[in-house]
């Protein structure tokens, strides 16, 4: 009998350990003090020295990169 485990368990175990993932983990980066904005295109996180902020019919919205800031302005 082969005592090995098939291909990638060992990847598995050690990457997806309890320990590894879980509710506080997967948020820190997103509930970071410092990451209090969101950018207006894809939701993701966006530190305030990064931010791009364009203003469109009046209100200002922020984005994390500039190609989520054109993509934006062309759904507009």
């Amino acid at each position: 009998m082969n005592d090995e485990k098939p291909f990638g368990e060992e990847e598995k175990e050690r990457h997806y350990g309890e320990e590894d993932f879980g509710v506080s983990g997967f948020m820190k980066g997103f509930m970071n003090e410092k990451n209090e904005n969101v950018c207006a295109e894809c939701d993701s996180a966006v530190d305030q020295e990064e931010a791009i902020m364009k203003e469109f019919e009046g209100e200002t919205h922020i984005f994390c990169s500039k190609s989520c800031l054109e993509d934006f302005s062309d759904s507009f």
